[in-house]
């Protein structure tokens, strides 16, 4: 997605620190910014992952591509200034390192829980491991995540040959490309040092990787734009001595 903003020449800027109330411009606290930066720059990451991978935005012109990419960035702004405003979702303390959010329990530093209707993208069985590979591996082309049944027996109408028993249904594995100037051996190892137990398999054009205990791969590309929902998503990890039977 970042690369094809690139192309465009879309540009995502940081968002304005004041906002427009009656009439009047009005500057968010340190707090607030910090919190609204958050929320939309992860909204701002779903909206257009979406839009990319939809059937419609392949057919625009580069023009409304850009167009259609400024509204997806719009949209996220504007909902997350609402979720700002939800009275039920906290806002961090100003305290010290002692301080406690308003949930009682979260250290200050640590990411807040999502406000009601909302989800961190690829979070599951404690763990991140989408948002762990982009951080650890800037650049990073995350090319598909979760599939369902349906979606893969139409990959197979289309020419693709995704395996059976795929790790891609259990929200497991992600499809991944070396950054720009890099190679598919070097990103090998560096997906080894984010998890030294993840299965690697090089599949061509692309790095098929497996993460033992993890299933909270969301859909992209494709798989996003059809409205696949991962339903395994956002589940806690199972208990000491369990392993999770998803089929």
């Amino acid at each position: 997605m970042i690369a094809e903003m690139l192309r465009i020449g879309k540009s995502v800027s940081a968002p304005g620190k004041q906002y427009t109330e009656n009439g009047e411009r009005i500057d968010y606290t340190p707090e607030e910014y910090d919190r609204y930066h958050e929320i939309a720059g992860r909204l701002t990451y779903n909206e257009l992952q979406t839009l990319v991978g939809s059937a419609e935005y392949s057919k625009m012109p580069d023009a409304a591509k850009r167009k259609a990419a400024g509204q997806a960035i719009s949209r996220a702004r504007k909902t997350a200034r609402e979720v700002l405003n939800d009275p039920s979702y906290p806002l961090p303390s100003k305290g010290g390192d002692g301080d406690r959010q308003a949930s009682g329990s979260q250290n200050a530093d640590e990411t807040p829980p999502p406000p009601p209707g909302f989800a961190i993208v690829g979070e599951s069985s404690g763990r991140n491991v989408y948002r762990e590979l982009q951080d650890a591996i800037p650049g990073v082309q995350i090319t598909s995540g979760y599939r369902d049944e349906a979606y893969q027996a139409d990959m197979r109408r289309r020419g693709y040959t995704p395996a059976r028993n795929s790790r891609h249904l259990d929200g497991a594995s992600f499809d991944l490309l070396p950054p720009p100037g890099k190679w598919m051996g070097w990103l090998m190892g560096q997906v080894e040092k984010v998890d030294p137990k993840a299965q690697l398999l090089r599949e061509g054009d692309h790095l098929h990787v497996t993460f033992p205990g993890y299933y909270g791969a969301p859909p992209l590309g494709g798989g996003c734009g059809a409205g696949l929902k991962n339903t395994l998503a956002g589940m806690p990890a199972p208990p000491a001595g369990f392993t999770m039977d998803t089929r």
